[in-house]
């Protein structure tokens, strides 16, 4: 019988028997030499050691990666002031980087202009960097990493102890970059101590702690466009001189995030003992739509947990609790609309609520309480009494946020809650007083869980805001 097989088979089973691995350096004495050897679909395998040089992946879909792992395998920069890894070319994300350590990237921020450099430069490239720790590099824009055009994917990288003007552990413009389950640590940088740009960003799981800016965002600022944060956790980031009485706030605006003109959703995250003068843990500004969707904002320093100035971000299903000086403040402009939330015992110096300038705070189906007074907003389906909940945010049994929420609120597709439990429940012990058809949701980020009639996995007819 005649079998005859498909080219393309041959194709790619060819293109297989001809990729190569070419070690450094056995084969190669520099990563350089290595890549610039390196044919399409090569692999370039780096034993353990510090490299001193600079590397350029000149747009080739090639696999640099180490034997053993970021904590044995360095790149440094060679003293000079430029980027330390430059991908530039076009690459696609067929191109990888993975498993080393990037540090020492200098550039000449005294000079006129001044003379970019840091970690990486990724400009027109949507190359692949998994596993890489960036450290100790310092830029103009982006200590750690700078991308510009493009849309490159990160994944289980760390940005560490970097420094810049804009984003001291990433920066990005005019980009499409996705950044998976990685670090934001100790990264300064006057405007987004972590990140800074504009553009269309993606982060899916990060963790954030000891970043400072010293104007805006101390972990993101965002200038525009879109952005999309699922399973970020920032504590202690920001600065606090003092004490309860009297203190010295060396961040201005934005805690944890700032955003200017920003569409998108911060979802499933919590922001907790951070700091600025404005804004503790979250600062929306200059016509921002954000979404705040199934988070926590707890223990931060400074006015408002959450400063909304001129913009009109949505706050659903989110709990903001025990911050020192309001949970919202709101100045001039637009005014922001909350649902399905709780904000409570943020009442040391001020209300739960304040509203500065026209208009007022848009208020339903949530719960305000503080002992100081609620503050200045309209809702006719406010509740004002404590809501009952854990130390973990969850409500204890009797709670008046148990099924008291609108179901037409939540926003399509969200069907579990901060913890990634059932979103819609109903507790055969409370009689529904919110909105819409049993199952009602619960008020504030977590739902109380009982074990009965969670709602349908299809999330069918429920309404998209």
């Amino acid at each position: 019988m005649n079998r005859s097989i498909p080219t393309a088979i041959i194709s790619l089973v060819a293109s297989f028997a001809a990729a190569a691995t070419i070690r450094v350096p056995q084969d190669a004495a520099t990563i350089q030499s290595g890549i610039d050897l390196a044919q399409p679909g090569d692999t370039v395998l780096v034993s353990p050691g510090t490299y001193t040089e600079f590397i350029d992946f000149k747009g080739k879909a090639i696999w640099l990666q180490s034997e053993a792992g970021p904590g044995q395998t360095v790149i440094q920069s060679p003293g000079q002031f430029g980027f330390v890894v430059q991908a530039k070319t076009g690459e696609t994300a067929a191109t990888v980087f993975s498993g080393f350590t990037v540090q020492g990237g200098i550039a000449n921020r005294n000079s006129h202009p001044q003379v970019p450099g840091g970690g990486m430069v990724v400009h027109g490239s949507s190359i692949t960097v998994t596993d890489v720790v960036f450290r100790d590099n310092e830029g103009v824009m982006g200590g750690g990493v700078y991308a510009k055009h493009g849309a490159p994917t990160f994944t289980r990288v760390s940005f560490e102890d970097n420094r810049a003007v804009l984003g001291g552990g990433f920066a990005y413009e005019a980009s499409n970059a996705t950044l998976i389950d990685v670090k934001f640590l100790r990264n300064e940088a006057p405007y987004g101590g972590a990140v800074n740009g504009y553009g269309n960003l993606v982060i899916d799981g990060a963790y954030a702690t000891g970043n400072f800016g010293n104007q805006f965002g101390s972990v993101v600022q965002s200038n525009g466009g879109t952005l999309h944060i699922r399973g970020m956790l920032a504590e202690g980031n920001g600065r606090y001189e003092g004490n309860q009485f009297s203190g010295i706030y060396s961040s201005l605006a934005g805690g944890a995030i700032y955003t200017s003109a920003t569409a998108g959703q911060i979802i499933n995250s919590r922001f907790r003992e951070n700091a600025a003068a404005f804004g503790a843990a979250l600062y929306f500004a200059g016509g921002s739509t954000v979404r705040l969707v199934n988070s926590i904002v707890d223990h931060n320093l400074g006015l408002g947990g959450i400063l909304v100035n001129d913009a009109s971000p949505r706050i659903i299903n989110s709990t903001v609790r025990s911050n020192n000086n309001g949970a919202l403040f709101v100045q001039r402009g637009r005014v922001p609309s909350v649902v399905n939330s709780v904000f409570a015992f943020n009442d040391k110096w001020g209300y739960a609520v304040e509203v500065f300038g026209p208009g007022v705070a848009a208020i339903t189906s949530s719960v305000v309480f503080n002992s100081s007074g609620g503050g200045n907003f309209t809702g006719p389906t406010v509740i004002t009494s404590d809501p009952r909940l854990d130390a973990e945010f969850r409500p204890l049994p009797g709670s008046p946020v148990i099924d008291a929420g609108d179901n037409s609120a939540v926003p399509n597709g969200i069907l579990t809650d901060f913890f990634g439990s059932p979103r819609f429940v109903d507790d055969p012990e409370v009689a529904d007083t919110g909105i819409g058809v049993a199952p009602i949701v619960d008020i504030g980020a977590v739902e109380r869980q009982v074990g009965l009639r969670a709602w349908p996995l299809s999330n069918s007819g429920k309404t998209s805001h």
